[in-house]
């Protein structure tokens, strides 16, 4: 017989929560940075054809990862929310004791629909 239970050590989640905040703070701000002062700022480089492919390139590259930061913002609040659901659900030694992996990964999917988001190749 296959013993499917899972140790839940709330403490840890409590810590890796603290440390997730910090990342999505982060990360915030990034997409709030691209969002404002960079957004649809190339360099100028001037009218010749190099800087005007380069400016292109630049805008290109904008746009590309201010998509991912925003990818990045979704997945980090979908672990919050996940890390969140656990500790409130397993808090007591009695809950935490009958935790299933089944209980847990059902709590983890919307991290795996955030990283979806767009079609992502998650740095791959």
């Amino acid at each position: 017989m296959v013993d499917r239970t899972t140790t839940i050590d709330v403490l840890t989640l409590e810590d890796f929560q603290h440390r997730i905040d910090a990342r999505l703070q982060q990360a915030r701000s990034v997409v709030d940075r691209l969002s404002g002062d960079l957004n649809g700022r190339p360099p100028a480089l001037g009218t010749f054809q190099d800087a005007v492919e380069t400016s292109r390139r630049y805008e290109a590259l904008h746009r590309l990862e201010l998509a991912r930061a925003r990818r990045l913002v979704s997945a980090l609040e979908a672990v919050q929310v996940a890390t969140e659901t656990i500790i409130r659900n397993y808090r007591t030694t009695e809950t935490r004791n009958e935790a299933t992996a089944e209980d847990i990964t059902g709590a983890l999917a919307g991290v795996d629909r955030a990283l979806d988001e767009g079609g992502a190749s998650h740095g791959r």
